[in-house]
C-alpha cells in the first residue's frame, strides 16, 4: 500500500499535494483553503488569529507564486472550533446548482477533507441541496468510513523533519479534556454579558463615495475565538460581478465576502467593547447607510456599485447623488 506521509499543520501559508501527504482537519481553526481536485494541490492560507487582515483567495493564489490557473481550484474556509467538534466546511463562492462540473468539483473536495479529518457531523455550507447540511447528507455513512480507513492504513507521521513510523491514534479533542473544559466554561462566562450585547448587531452597510467601496460590520459568534466583530471592506467591481453570477441573497453575499478584505476585531481584544459600543449606537441612531444582509440591501447594493461603474469616469457630484439617494453617516472608529 502507498504510504501518505502526515504534514502537520503550521499558522503560516501551506501548500499540500494531497496525492503524497495527509492533514488533519482537527489542527485548522479558521482559515482560507483553494483545492485543486484535478492535480491534488491544497493551499491552506495563514492560521488567523485576532485583527489581522485576510487578503482574498485571489490574491493569496497569485503571493504564492501557484503555476496552476486560479479557476480550476475549489475555495472556501474551513475550520474546527467550540460547539462545531467535527468542525465546517464553507465553500465561497457557493457550488452553484446547475452546474455538475461544479458540484463533482464539490463532492471530489470533501472526499479530500474526510480522508484528512472530517467526519459524518461535519458541517457543509454553500453545497447545492441546503445552504447547511451535515456531511452525512451529501456522502454516504459507508462512502465516509471506507475513505477514513484507508486514510488510516495508508498514513505515516513526520515529526521534527524525520519520518517516524508508528500506530496512528485518534487525536483527543481538548474539550472532551476536563481541564480544558474547564478553561472553555470559564472563557465563555467571562464574555457571556458581551456576547449577549453583541448579538443585537444587525449588518451595517456604510458607503465610501470617494472610492465607490462598501463596508460591511457584522457579529459573527461562530468564530474561533467566542465571536468576533467582522469588517468587509467590497469594491463595486465585486458586488456587480456577483449580481451577475448570483441571484438569491445568500449565494450573493457569499461570494462578495469571499473576494473582499476582511478584518476581525475578536471578543477577547481590547478593542472589542469599544467597537461594539460604537457600531450598536449607530444601529439605533440610523447612523447607517443599509442594514441586515438581506434581498432588499443586495438590491440597493447592485444598484449602488452599478451606478459608480458607471459614472466614475464622468463629472459626478456624490455629494448630491448620495444625499439624495442614501443616508450617509461617520463610519465606526478606525475607518476613512
Amino acid at each position: 500500500m502507498v504510504s501518505i506521509e502526515k504534514i502537520v499543520i503550521t499558522g503560516e501559508n501551506m501548500r499540500l499535494d494531497t496525492t503524497k501527504s495527509s492533514f488533519d482537519m482537527q489542527e485548522i481553526e479558521n482559515r482560507r483553503f483553494m483545492f485543486n481536485p484535478q492535480t491534488g494541490t491544497h493551499i491552506l492560507v495563514f492560521q488567523h488569529y485576532g485583527v489581522k487582515l485576510i487578503s482574498s483567495h485571489a490574491e493569496e493564489h497569485g503571493k504564492m507564486g501557484i503555476d496552476e490557473p486560479f479557476d480550476n481550484f475549489v475555495r472556501g474556509w474551513v475550520g474546527v472550533g467550540r460547539e462545531y467538534k467535527s468542525g465546517v466546511i464553507h465553500f465561497t463562492p457557493p457550488l452553484p446548482q446547475n452546474s455538475p462540473n461544479a458540484i463533482d468539483k464539490g463532492f471530489t473536495t470533501l472526499e479530500m477533507f474526510v480522508r484528512n479529518g472530517a467526519d459524518e457531523n461535519t458541517i457543509i455550507r454553500g453545497f447545492p441541496g441546503e445552504w447547511e447540511q451535515p456531511l452525512s447528507k451529501i456522502i454516504s455513512f459507508e462512502r465516509i468510513k471506507n475513505l477514513q480507513n484507508f486514510s488510516v492504513m495508508a498514513r505515516k507521521t513526520i515529526v521534527g523533519g524525520k519520518t517516524d513510523e508508528k500506530k496512528l491514534e485518534a487525536r483527543e479533542d481538548v474539550l472532551d479534556n476536563e481541564i480544558g473544559m474547564k478553561k472553555e466554561v470559564a472563557f465563555m462566562a467571562n464574555y457571556k454579558d458581551l456576547r449577549e450585547k453583541a448579538m443585537e448587531l444587525e449588518p451595517l452597510f456604510f458607503l465610501d463615495k470617494e472610492s465607490g467601496e462598501v463596508r460591511e460590520w457584522y457579529f459573527n459568534p461562530e468564530n474561533s475565538h467566542g465571536g468576533a466583530i467582522v469588517e468587509n471592506v467590497y469594491t463595486s467591481e465585486d458586488i456587480s460581478k456577483a449580481a451577475e453570477d448570483y441571484g438569491l441573497a445568500d449565494d450573493f453575499y457569499s461570494a462578495i465576502e469571499s473576494e473582499s478584505e476582511q478584518y476581525y476585531h475578536d471578543i477577547d481584544t481590547d478593542d472589542f467593547e469599544e467597537l461594539l459600543d460604537d457600531l450598536i449606537a449607530k444601529q439605533r441612531n440610523e447612523q447607517y447607510t443599509f442594514i441586515g444582509a438581506d434581498t432588499d440591501t443586495m438590491l440597493e447594493l447592485i444598484s449602488y456599485a452599478d451606478e459608480y461603474i458607471r459614472r466614475q469616469s464622468e463629472t459626478f457630484d456624490w455629494n448630491d447623488k448620495i444625499g439624495d439617494d442614501f443616508k450617509l453617516s461617520n463610519e465606526p472608529n478606525g475607518t476613512s
